[in-house]
């Protein structure tokens, strides 16, 4: 089964919260155009990231399609807040559960999510896919 993209922010929220240095907020998708799901400020590090989910392929070297792919008005949104030089990723949630899988991809790759493999989100990935969101969040600090 195909998780939800709710379930990204809970898994955020699951294994972030508590940590010293971390505010995070969820945002209505509905309140702006093109707006991502979450903006985080760790350890004075500010960024945002649009939350999707991966349907799993059927085999390996099959093209990784998203629930709900990237709209043209958050490519657009990503694409002037990186021009002025802000930080935006997207995190693609492959799986559920212990097999779940979080590819943190720099929103520059946006175009072209849904037409490469897995393997390809691995190589994007800024972060180990089973990494916690707390070891994520010192992965970015370290870009």
């Amino acid at each position: 089964m195909t998780p939800q993209e709710s379930s990204v922010w809970t898994w955020m929220r699951r294994t972030g919260d508590g940590l010293s240095g971390l505010d995070q907020e969820k945002h209505d998708p509905s309140s702006r155009s093109g707006l991502p799901d979450s903006n985080h400020c760790y350890r004075g590090l500010d960024f945002w990231v649009e939350h999707k989910v991966g349907i799993e392929p059927t085999k390996p070297t099959s093209m990784v399609k998203l629930k709900h792919p990237v709209s043209d008005d958050q490519i657009r949104w990503h694409r002037k807040r990186m021009k002025a030089g802000g930080l935006v990723f997207i995190l693609v949630r492959m799986g559920n559960g212990s097999k779940a899988r979080h590819y943190l991809i720099e929103a520059s790759h946006g175009p072209q999510l849904g037409t490469v493999p897995e393997a390809t989100l691995a190589a994007w990935s800024v972060c180990d896919p089973a990494s916690t969101w707390a070891e994520t969040l010192e992965e970015i600090r370290r870009l």
